[in-house]
């Protein structure tokens, strides 16, 4: 079969090399499907958190005392102040140009304070991250807002 034990071990040699490239490609298919399966996982995780902010947002409103001003809070994140860019913009000059930044996660509302020369308050507190609540008073300038509950 084998003329010498030279012959044998060079042939083992290439049968081990085939062996080790079917492994290793192995090996990628598998990584590739776990990775597929990881980015299929996360994108349903992904819409399911994007429906729960969305159904809590469309719930919430600010609004001033007279309930005049109503303001949905229908994206994840709603940037308030003076600048043009600003979602929700205020003229008082007393109001920083990037003032507070008011962000849903898991359903809660907080209201973060962006290094404001006046101060963001919630229930006449001066805050720089707070957790929101139905019917908390923010005041940013001399604006007083509540966050409410609407029914759907």
């Amino acid at each position: 079969m084998f003329d010498s034990f030279t012959e044998f071990v060079s042939e083992m040699a290439e049968e081990l090399s085939a062996f080790k490239e079917i492994i290793s490609a192995a090996g990628l298919i598998v990584i590739d499907i776990c990775a597929l399966v990881i980015i299929c996982f996360c994108a349903k995780e992904k819409k399911t958190v994007q429906k729960q902010w969305s159904r809590a947002a469309r719930h919430m409103v600010l609004m001033d005392h007279s309930g005049e001003f109503n303001f949905t809070l229908n994206s994840q994140e709603v940037l308030m102040g003076r600048h043009i860019s600003a979602d929700l913009r205020f003229s008082d000059m007393s109001v920083s140009r990037y003032h507070a930044l008011l962000s849903l996660e898991d359903g809660i509302w907080t209201i973060t304070d962006l290094d404001s020369t006046s101060g963001t308050f919630v229930n006449g507190q001066r805050v720089k991250q707070k957790k929101l609540r139905n019917n908390d008073e923010i005041k940013i300038g001399k604006k007083a807002l509540y966050i409410r509950r609407v029914k759907a």
